[in-house]
C-alpha cells in the first residue's frame, strides 16, 4: 500500500489525447497542472524511477503507448536533482519530447476558431469568463495583438448587452482588456442586486397600510 499523500494538491486528471484533433491545448493544460502537482507534492525529490512511474499513472493509463513511442531510451546514471526543485533527466526528457508531439500538432487557425465563437456561458461568472478567454488567446500566437483580442472576445462574448453599450461608449485608446473586465463586473454586480432584491419582493411583499377615515 502506498504511503498516504501529506498534500493538498489534488492529483492531476490524465490527459485525454483524441487522436486526429489538435490536442495542444489538452497538453497544455496537463502539463501546468502536473508541474504544480509535482511541486507541492515535491516529486522531484522522489528517485528517478518513482518520478518516472508517477508520471505515467498521471499521465493515463491509455497514454502509456505514446511514452513508449517517444523512443528516448534509460538515462544510465540519473540521478535527483540537488535542489528538488527539477525533475529527473528522463522525465526532463519525456516531458520535452511531448512537449515537442503536441506542439508540432497544434493547428493555429483552429485555436483562433475556438476563441472567435467563444461566449460567456449561462451562469457563467465574468471573472470565470476572463481566465478561459485568457487561456484561449495564449494559445494562438497573436504576439502584440494579445491584449488587444482579449479585449475584443471579452467584449463582444460578454452576457451582459448593457456592459457591451458601456464598453462601445469607452474611449477605444482607454479600453483595454482590464477595463473590459471592469465594466463587465460592475453590470454583473448590478444586475445580481437587482435580482435578490426582486427576490425579496417576491418573498416579502410590500405591506401596503391604509387608515380608515
Amino acid at each position: 500500500m502506498a504511503p498516504p499523500r501529506d498534500s493538498w494538491m489534488p492529483i492531476p486528471s490524465p490527459m485525454k489525447v483524441i487522436q486526429g484533433e489538435d490536442n495542444s491545448g489538452r497538453w497544455q493544460d496537463f502539463s501546468e497542472a502536473f508541474s504544480d502537482y509535482a511541486l507541492v507534492d515535491s516529486l522531484y525529490k522522489e528517485v528517478p524511477s518513482v518520478q518516472m512511474a508517477k508520471f505515467r499513472a498521471v499521465f493515463g493509463e491509455e497514454n502509456r503507448t505514446i511514452i513508449r513511442n517517444l523512443e528516448i531510451g534509460t538515462q544510465v546514471n540519473d540521478a535527483v536533482d540537488a535542489t528538488g526543485l527539477n525533475p529527473c533527466q528522463q522525465l526532463k526528457l519525456t516531458l520535452e519530447a511531448l512537449e515537442k508531439r503536441f506542439r508540432a500538432h497544434r493547428n493555429i487557425i483552429y485555436q483562433r476558431y475556438v476563441l472567435y465563437r467563444m461566449k460567456q456561458n449561462f451562469g457563467e461568472m465574468t471573472k470565470d469568463f476572463f481566465e478561459r478567454v485568457s487561456k484561449q488567446v495564449k494559445r494562438c500566437d497573436f504576439g502584440a495583438a494579445a491584449k488587444q483580442t482579449l479585449r475584443d472576445i471579452l467584449v463582444l462574448g460578454t452576457a451582459y448587452p448593457k456592459a457591451q453599450e458601456a464598453c462601445f461608449r469607452e474611449s477605444h485608446a482607454k479600453l483595454d482588456a482590464q477595463r473590459a473586465l471592469q465594466i463587465i463586473e460592475m453590470c454583473e454586480d448590478n444586475e445580481r442586486t437587482v435580482k435578490n432584491i426582486q427576490v425579496l419582493k417576491s418573498v416579502f411583499p410590500v405591506i401596503v397600510v391604509t387608515t380608515l377615515s
